[in-house]
C-alpha cells in the first residue's frame, strides 16, 4: 500500500471461527430466564457427559472446573444474545449483517425462536389496541401466566412491530397509486424472515387485533360447547376463525373487508324481502334437506332407500317423531334464519363489527336451530341445501347476488365447523384441567395424611416408656383436668346470666320507690305512713344516689352482655383483668343499696325489699368471682393467651420436680403456676432425667416466653 505523506496507517485484523449458537441457552433466554437459570438447567446435560467420561467423584476436581466453564459460556452466550437484539427486531439487517459471523442455520433457528410467542400471552393480548398501556397491564399480570415479565415484553414488541409494519406499508402503498404486489402473508414472511405457518399464526392475529376481537363464550345443547377462541395452534388457516372471515370476505393484498361481497349481500337482502323469491327459495331448501334427512333415516333404520319418511314402530318410530319435531320448529324459525344471514352478510362493512359476528351467528342463527335440536351434521346438511338452492330454482339465469350469497353461506357453515372444532378441543382441556387438579388435590391430601402419621409415630417413639404404659395420654390428662372447671364455669356463667335477668326488674322497682322518696320529699303533699305507732313523712336519700345508682345499673348490663358472648365459650374467655373489673362494680352495687336503704326514714326501712335486693348482689358477685377464678386459671393475669392441655400437663410435671432447684430456677415464675392433677405414676417425682426433658420440651414449644427468662 503507498503511504500518503504526513498520514500514518494503521490496520487492525482480528480472525476468528463463527460463532456458535448454544440452541438450549438461547431457549432459556427466550423465555426471559437469567445466565445463572441457563448453566442450572445445562448441569443435567454436563453431567452425563461427565458421567460418559468416567468422572463420577463429587470431590474430583475436574466438575468444578467443567461447570466453572459452563457459567462462564452461559453468560458470554447472554452477553452476545443482548448485543444481538437490536438486530434481531430487524431480520433481514441481522440476516446480512458482518459484524458477527455467524452460521446459517443459527440465524434461522435465532429468528424463528426470537418471534415465537406463547398462546397464553396472545389470548391475554387479544382484544387490546396494544398500546403501552395495554402493554404494562399484561406485563403485570406476567406471573398469573406463568411467564417472565422479559418474554411477555418481547412479544407483545413483536407483534405491535409487525403490525404496524403492515400498516405502513398498505399504507405507503395507496399514497402512491400504485397496487400491492404481494400479499400480507407473504409480506410478514418475506420481511421478517419468517416460516409460512408463523407468519400465517401473525397474519391471523393482526385481523383479531384489527376487528378488536374478544374472547367469547357460546354454549350449545345438542351442537356441543364452543368457543368464538382464535386457535394460534392447532388450527390451520382454513379452520381458523379469523383466517374464514379474511379467506371468505376479506382480501389478501389489503386488511380491509370486501365492499363488493358486502353491496351484493345487500341485494340479497332486498330480493329476500319479495314474496314469491324468498318462498321459491324456501321451497327448494326445505325440499332438499327433507330428502337428505329422509336418506340418511332410512339408512339408519335399516330399511330401504326411498324419499318419504314411514312411521315404524319402536325404537324407528321414536327417532321419526323427534326428526318431525324438528321440521316443525326449523319450519316456524325459517323465515327469520334467512333474513339473519342476509342481515350478518350485509352489515360486515369494517373490521370492527366482525366482533359482532360470532354474537350475531349465535344469537339469530345457530341459537334456534340449536333450540329446534338439530344436531350439528343436519345443520351441516341444511346449509348445503341453502348453498345449491338457487342452482335448482324456476330462474332460468342466476341473480348477480347468487355468488355472494353461496360464498356468506359456506363461510357460516366453515364458522359454525370451527367453532364446534375449538369447542371440543376447550371441552377436553378443562376436562383435563379439571382431572389433574384432582389429582392433585388428591396426591397432596394423601401427602398431608402421610405426613400426619410420620409425625404422630415419630412422637410416640420419643415418649418414654412410663408415659406410654400410663393410664391416660398428655393430651387425656389435660383435657381431664380441664373439662370440670369448664363446665363449673359454665354453670357459674348460667347463674349469672339468670341474674342478670332479674337485675333490671329489681332496679326498676327500687328506681321507683326511690322517685316516689324524692318526689313527695318536703313538699305540701307528702303521704303520711304509720310506723312504730308514729305518723312519719316519707323522705328518701339525696339525688345523687340516685344517679348513681342507675349507672351502676348501665355498667352491669354492659358487663352482663360481654359476658354472654365471652366466657360462655369454652375456647375463648375474656381476660382476668375484665372479670376483677366486674367484681368491683358488683360490690359497689351491694355497697350502694345497703346505704340507700339505711338512708331512709324508719317506715321505709321496714317496708323495702332489702333481703332481696342483697341477696341478688351477692348471687351476681358470686358468679362474678367464679369467673375471676376460671379466667386467671385459664390465661393467667394481665393478656396472657391461653394455655393449651400440652402445656398444662408440662407445667405439672416441672412442679412436681420442684425440688431440684436449678432447673426450676430457669422458669418463669408465672409459667410455672401449679395445676393440681393427680398422676398414678409417682416415679415422676425423683427422675432428675425427666426434670430435664420437661425443661428441653417447654423450651422447643415456647422458646420466645422461656429462653427470654432462662
Amino acid at each position: 500500500m503507498a503511504e500518503i505523506p504526513g498520514v500514518e496507517t494503521v490496520l487492525e485484523c482480528f480472525v476468528t471461527d463463527k460463532i456458535k449458537i448454544d440452541e438450549a441457552a438461547f431457549k432459556v433466554w427466550i423465555r426471559g430466564h437469567t445466565a445463572a437459570e441457563a448453566a442450572r438447567y445445562k448441569e443435567a446435560f454436563l453431567k452425563n457427559i461427565l458421567t460418559n467420561m468416567n468422572i463420577v467423584d463429587p470431590h474430583d476436581s475436574r466438575i468444578n472446573v467443567a461447570r466453572r466453564i459452563n457459567r462462564q459460556e452461559c453468560n458470554e452466550q447472554f452477553q452476545l444474545y443482548e448485543w444481538l437484539t437490536p438486530m434481531l427486531n430487524s431480520p433481514p439487517l441481522f440476516q446480512t449483517q458482518s459484524l458477527y459471523t455467524l452460521y446459517p442455520g443459527d440465524v434461522t433457528f435465532m429468528i424463528q425462536e426470537y418471534y415465537s410467542f406463547d398462546e397464553t400471552v396472545m389470548r391475554e393480548l387479544l382484544g387490546k389496541a396494544l398500546s403501552k398501556g395495554d402493554g404494562r397491564e399484561v406485563e403485570d399480570n406476567s406471573e398469573m401466566l406463568r411467564v417472565q415479565v422479559r418474554s411477555v415484553r418481547r412479544q407483545f414488541n413483536n407483534t405491535k412491530r409487525i403490525m404496524k409494519h403492515v400498516e405502513t406499508e398498505i399504507q405507503a402503498v395507496r399514497a402512491s397509486g400504485r397496487l400491492l404486489t404481494k400479499t400480507i402473508l407473504e409480506m410478514i414472511q418475506e420481511d421478517f424472515c419468517l416460516p409460512m405457518e408463523l407468519a400465517s399464526q401473525y397474519l391471523h392475529m393482526i385481523e383479531t387485533f384489527k376487528s378488536r376481537l374478544n374472547l367469547l363464550d357460546f354454549k350449545f345443547n345438542n351442537l356441543s360447547s364452543s368457543s368464538a377462541l382464535v386457535d394460534l395452534r392447532a388450527c390451520s388457516e382454513w379452520n381458523s376463525l379469523s383466517g374464514v372471515v379474511m379467506a371468505m370476505w376479506g382480501s389478501e393484498k389489503s386488511l380491509e373487508l370486501d365492499l363488493h361481497f358486502t353491496d351484493q349481500m345487500r341485494q340479497a337482502k332486498e330480493a329476500l324481502l319479495d314474496k314469491e323469491t324468498f318462498s321459491d327459495i324456501r321451497k327448494h331448501i326445505l325440499s332438499s334437506f327433507k330428502s337428505t334427512i329422509a336418506d340418511l333415516d332410512g339408512a339408519w333404520s335399516g330399511g330401504g332407500g326411498g324419499g318419504s319418511i314411514h312411521l315404524g314402530t319402536g325404537t324407528g318410530s321414536h327417532h321419526m317423531q323427534t326428526t318431525r319435531k324438528m321440521m316443525a320448529a326449523l319450519e316456524s324459525n325459517f323465515n327469520s334464519i334467512m333474513k339473519a344471514i342476509a342481515q350478518i352478510g350485509s352489515g360486515l362493512q369494517e373490521w370492527r363489527e366482525v366482533r359482532d359476528l360470532f354474537v350475531d351467528l349465535n344469537d339469530k342463527v345457530l341459537q334456534p336451530l340449536d333450540q329446534a335440536d338439530m344436531s350439528l351434521e343436519q345443520v351441516m346438511i341444511l346449509f348445503s341445501s341453502m348453498d345449491k338452492a338457487l342452482s335448482v330454482s324456476k330462474k332460468k339465469q342466476l341473480p348477480m347476488w347468487a355468488a355472494a350469497w353461496r360464498k356468506c353461506v359456506e363461510a357460516i357453515k366453515m364458522l359454525t365447523e370451527a367453532q364446534q372444532q375449538l369447542g371440543e378441543r376447550s371441552e377436553r382441556e378443562r376436562s383435563n384441567n379439571k382431572n389433574k387438579n384432582k389429582n392433585k388435590n388428591k396426591k397432596n391430601k394423601n401427602k398431608k395424611k402421610e405426613k400426619n402419621k410420620k409425625n404422630k409415630e415419630k412422637a410416640e417413639k420419643t415418649m418414654r416408656p412410663r408415659d406410654r404404659n400410663s393410664q391416660f395420654t398428655r393430651r387425656q390428662q389435660g383435657n381431664l383436668e380441664l373439662e370440670p372447671l369448664l363446665s363449673f364455669l359454665m354453670f357459674a356463667a348460667a347463674v349469672y346470666i339468670i341474674v342478670g335477668y332479674l337485675f333490671p326488674l329489681t332496679g326498676s322497682i327500687l328506681g321507683v320507690v326511690f322517685i316516689a322518696i324524692h318526689g313527695t320529699k318536703f313538699g305540701p303533699n307528702s303521704v303520711p305512713v304509720s310506723a312504730g305507732g308514729h305518723t312519719v313523712l316519707l323522705d328518701g336519700p339525696p339525688e345523687y344516689y340516685l344517679i348513681s345508682f342507675w349507672l351502676l345499673t348501665c355498667l352491669q348490663i354492659v358487663l352482663l352482655l360481654s359476658n354472654i358472648i365471652g366466657p360462655c365459650s369454652c375456647d375463648k374467655r375474656l381476660h382476668f383483668s375484665f372479670q376483677a373489673f366486674g367484681i368491683v362494680t358488683d360490690f359497689i352495687y351491694l355497697v350502694m343499696v345497703n346505704t340507700s336503704v339505711d338512708k331512709w326514714p324508719p317506715g321505709a326501712k321496714v317496708q323495702s325489699p332489702r333481703i332481696y335486693f342483697n341477696a341478688s348482689s351477692l348471687l351476681m358477685l358470686t358468679g362474678q368471682v367464679v369467673l375471676a377464678w376460671g379466667a386467671y386459671r385459664l390465661s393467667g393475669c394481665g393478656c396472657e393467651r391461653k394455655r393449651t392441655s400440652e402445656e398444662v400437663y408440662l407445667r405439672e410435671r416441672a412442679r412436681r420436680l420442684a425440688h431440684f432447684g436449678p432447673v426450676w430456677a430457669k422458669l418463669p415464675q408465672e409459667q410455672t403456676r401449679s395445676v393440681h392433677v393427680d398422676y398414678e405414676d409417682e416415679e415422676l417425682m425423683t427422675d432428675e432425667e425427666v426434670a430435664e426433658e420437661v425443661v428441653d420440651e417447654l423450651v422447643a414449644l415456647y422458646p420466645n416466653t422461656v429462653m427470654a427468662e432462662m
